[in-house]
């Protein structure tokens, strides 16, 4: 089986399982408030990919706010690499429940271990004044797979395709590829999940998805997974509206300065028709291998 066969066989699995939707389910702990149960996760090469905990730590804190209020922002910490196929613990507090924003803290562990360590601000969806960047010009996702097909290159693969990821990338970039262009990375992305699913658990897909590619924009100027060992530090991100996942979206990432060891990516991402979903931004370490 060739590796566009392994992908459309891997998507398919998914969307008869609703695998991301799976991954991002949480269930009271029993005796406790406010305090949640999400599986571990087991990603190949990464353990647990980030995402996972940024996707399961918003539902968490969904479960303590009401239904028709929409997440703003999402700030998380990674402090500890959690342990693959191990429960984790979300525990979340309820900072402030205002006229317009409800805020929330969660933390999530591991075999008592503090994993992440994260803030989120919800409100109910008002109209008010609006403007938003263009979203960039580029081939629809379908006709760059074909032409990618047309050339010969194979799907890219990550930790995270196996789970229902689908990613199609502008041009033939991969982390294990490197060819030190500019720090920017342009692709299409969905996930399997259920249809009709509500806008706060579409969120949590997004959060999910929001991780995939980001810090690789600032490693790509400088080498792979290969040459260096990239980490996520932390990972924010604004939400401006939401949209079906199981659609195709767009997003720009580009990093405007790596120093210190450290890259910084910020990233925009668009629906099918260019608007503006959320803007998201992640710090990562990236020190060379000896």
């Amino acid at each position: 089986m060739n590796a566009e066969d392994g992908q459309k066989l891997m998507l398919q699995e998914a969307l008869e399982k609703g695998l991301i939707d799976n991954l991002l389910d949480v269930t009271p702990e029993e005796g406790a408030t406010d305090s949640f149960i999400g599986a571990g996760g087991d990603y190949p090469v990464l353990n647990v990919y980030g995402g996972h905990l940024i996707g399961q730590s918003l539902k968490s804190a969904f479960k303590t706010v009401d239904e028709n209020v929409l997440a703003t922002s999402f700030h998380l910490n990674f402090l500890n690499a959690p342990k693959t196929k191990q429960s984790i613990t979300y525990r979340v507090e309820r900072l402030r429940d205002g006229k317009r924003f409800k805020t929330r803290c969660i933390r999530a562990y591991q075999n008592d271990v503090l994993i992440i360590s994260a803030t989120a601000t919800f409100k109910k969806p008002e109209v008010g004044d609006e403007h938003q960047v263009m979203a960039p010009e580029i081939k629809t996702a379908e006709q760059l797979r074909e032409l990618r097909k047309e050339e010969g290159r194979q799907p890219l693969l990550l930790p995270l395709t196996g789970h229902g990821v689908d990613i199609e990338p502008l041009d033939d970039w991969s982390p294990i590829k490197e060819d030190h262009k500019d720090p920017h990375l342009l692709q299409w992305m969905r996930g399997c999940v259920a249809l009709h699913a509500d806008a706060q658990h579409q969120q949590c897909v997004i959060a999910y998805l929001s991780d995939s590619t980001t810090l690789f924009a600032a490693l790509r100027p400088h080498g792979n997974v290969m040459s260096h060992n990239p980490t996520s530090l932390d990972h924010s991100i604004w939400f401006h509206g939401t949209t079906d996942p199981a659609n195709w979206m767009l997003l720009d990432i580009e990093s405007p300065i790596a120093s210190d060891n450290r890259g910084l990516s910020k990233g925009t991402l668009f629906d099918e028709n260019g608007q503006v979903v959320a803007v998201i931004a992640q710090e990562s370490s990236m020190t060379r291998r000896s």
